[in-house]
């Protein structure tokens, strides 16, 4: 069976970087195959305090819904610059049969499985372990996307 959209979540990780890789030789001659590298952001991490120290308030209490609009997209914007830095050498090798991308999502592992369901993707290749602090015999968010997609998930050591 040949596999034709692939999703690679990515956080940066050897696990991670070595998932890549492995979904890149998946494709490899496939006709119209795509890889798509996703970083997912924890909603929890971005806060928009501009520049105060105190933790208790952050300036996001007192947007409105346009501005924090406008603030999500520019750390989602940044976040995928950064990734496709992160993966340029990755990008320029694999031609239009890659591409990245980046969501918000209050978990890692949810988040990919809500990516999953709304893009048309048929194998998710993913390290087995991450950046993250909980480190098992397989990673919390790799047993967690397991759990919460109808697609096969290679995981890679």
């Amino acid at each position: 069976m040949k596999y034709k959209n692939i999703l690679v979540p990515f956080d940066g990780s050897d696990h991670a970087r070595d998932a890549l890789k492995a979904a890149e030789d998946l494709v490899a001659g496939v006709e119209g195959a795509h890889i798509t590298i996703l970083n997912v952001i924890a909603s929890s991490d971005i806060n928009p305090t501009f520049g105060t120290d105190n933790p208790f308030w952050s300036s996001a209490d007192l947007m409105g819904y346009d501005e924090y609009k406008d603030y999500m997209k520019r750390v989602i914007d940044s976040a995928k610059s950064g990734l496709e830095a992160s993966v340029h050498d990755d990008l320029e090798r694999l031609g239009d049969k890659a591409s990245v991308d980046v969501i918000a999502y209050p978990g890692a592992a949810r988040g990919i499985a809500e990516y999953v369901g709304d893009h048309d993707i048929d194998l998710i290749v993913m390290g087995r372990r991450g950046l993250g602090a909980l480190r098992g015999m397989l990673g919390s968010v790799s047993y967690g996307v397991l759990g919460s997609v109808d697609v096969p998930v290679l995981t890679i050591k």
